[in-house]
């Protein structure tokens, strides 16, 4: 059987990593994942008809030519890869964002903030669990000089097995809440969940970004390298203060003892935190005040998140991932 190295060289060399035959591109790699509603190995003729270099198997019924790559586990060799690759660029620092509500825009807006000064890589839409994670990491490449990349759970361990593959140098927790309460069981669970992001980061001597009026965060980061970011704390590295929530939010802001002003596109006061936790992270990076400004003013919403949209002579607030 091929070694991981060897399968590692061979995705490296396709042009990304696929694992839903209906979008596969040219010279993709596609992995066969077996899910309970189906099994993607079945899918691998199809994808290779459509044009993928190689599919990734775990059933030798469906190992049909050379181009494809028995295992025996094409989920776990997937995670494997991501492991082995991240291994390799260990050179590339890693932000890892978690929590139960915020994470997608935390993550975009530090992503926007950081590619004014970085070519930065974030991991795309939800790809946040034991299949995104490790095909964002596959992503990275000798170029990328950060990267975000959003963490997700609904049980226990599961942050700690994703830190194992993307290797975080840095964190950030956007809050717990009461999310995946039908895997986690109690909101207590929640807060451990998240707390496996400071743990890892604790052993590893990371540094994460906390806000600091969530109290809960606080405290289960204590003993980490932190930054925090709030508007009640005196130890603030970033302080901000409401002007205006809607229709957008703007926010004046002090950095480095420095006041400014921001004004958003999104709305609501909720979004405060996130847009301090991207304002934090910016300037820990040497980002500088008119391009934190610049980004975080030009960063417009998708996906249904905190969107504003015209529908039928109405504005719509629209708020609606996921329901």
């Amino acid at each position: 059987m091929i070694n991981i190295s060897d399968i590692l060289s061979k995705c490296l060399a396709s042009s990304g990593v696929c694992i839903d035959s209906r979008k596969v591109t040219p010279n993709c790699f596609f992995v066969g994942i077996r899910t309970k509603k189906a099994d993607g190995n079945s899918f691998a003729q199809e994808a290779l008809d459509k044009g993928a270099r190689f599919a990734l198997v775990d059933n030798e019924d469906y190992c049909v030519n050379d181009q494809c790559i028995l295992v025996d586990d094409a989920l776990k060799t997937l995670q494997s890869l991501a492991t082995l690759h991240r291994n390799n660029l260990r050179q590339i620092p890693v932000i890892a964002i978690a929590g139960s509500n915020g994470k997608t825009t935390t993550k975009e807006l530090i992503y926007s903030v950081l590619s004014k000064k970085y070519n930065a890589y974030r991991s795309h839409e939800n790809f946040n669990n034991h299949i995104g994670v490790p095909i964002s990491i596959l992503e990275l490449t000798l170029d990328t000089e950060i990267a975000i990349i959003e963490m997700g759970a609904n049980h226990l361990g599961e942050h700690s097995f994703l830190c194992d593959i993307c290797q975080p140098d840095f964190g950030l927790v956007t809050n717990c809440g009461k999310d995946h309460l039908e895997g986690y069981g109690s909101e207590a669970a929640v807060i451990a969940s998240n707390k496996e992001l400071y743990e890892y980061l604790l052993t590893t001597e990371g540094h994460v970004f906390v806000h600091s009026r969530n109290n809960t965060l606080c405290e289960i980061s204590d003993g980490l390298s932190r930054t925090f970011y709030g508007n009640n704390a005196s130890d603030n590295e970033v302080y901000s203060e409401i002007i205006e929530e809607f229709p957008t939010l703007s926010l004046n802001i002090k950095t480095n003892n420095e006041t400014w002003s921001v004004s958003s596109k999104l709305y609501g006061g909720f979004q405060e935190a996130n847009i301090l936790g991207a304002i934090a992270v910016g300037t820990y990076f040497d980002v500088t005040q008119e391009n934190i400004k610049e980004a975080i003013e030009t960063y417009e919403p998708l996906h249904n998140r905190s969107q504003v949209i015209e529908w039928r002579g109405n504005t719509v607030l629209l708020d609606a991932y996921n329901a």
